[in-house]
């Protein structure tokens, strides 16, 4: 099955997040900043993951921030990108699903709506 990065930096949201993606069959990569999760990302040897997933307000380096790197990166750009956050203005949340391979997401969500939003992001 596919694997999925998240990046959260709320510990007990990244830990339900991890839970029932595994449960559902992903291979999960977790990070609770940004900068750990580019990090992990900069091996060429490493396997990239089918779908980044990542909050927006995270002390540090914020989930924009993470988004520009990963699409100023041409081996990174192409990755699917789920944006989540409850802080965000509906002019901000079209903007993001106007950019190619970007989605949003509103917290708090619904589990089954996460996973078919997944679902789709995946085919």
């Amino acid at each position: 099955m596919a694997a999925l990065l998240i990046v959260e930096d709320e510990p007990s949201t990244l830990e339900v997040l991890e839970i029932i993606l595994a449960q559902e069959g992903y291979e999960v990569s977790a990070f609770l900043s940004a900068k750990k999760a580019l990090a992990s990302l900069q091996f060429d040897s490493q396997p990239l993951p089918s779908l980044i997933i990542s909050d927006i307000v995270m002390p540090g380096m914020n989930g924009k921030e993470f988004y520009k790197e990963l699409r100023s990166n041409s081996r990174l750009s192409m990755i699917p990108f789920l944006f989540m956050s409850a802080f965000i203005g509906v002019e901000d949340e079209q903007k993001f699903e106007e950019e190619p391979n970007t989605f949003f997401i509103r917290k708090p969500f619904d589990v089954e709506d996460l996973l078919s939003k997944i679902r789709a992001i995946l085919k």
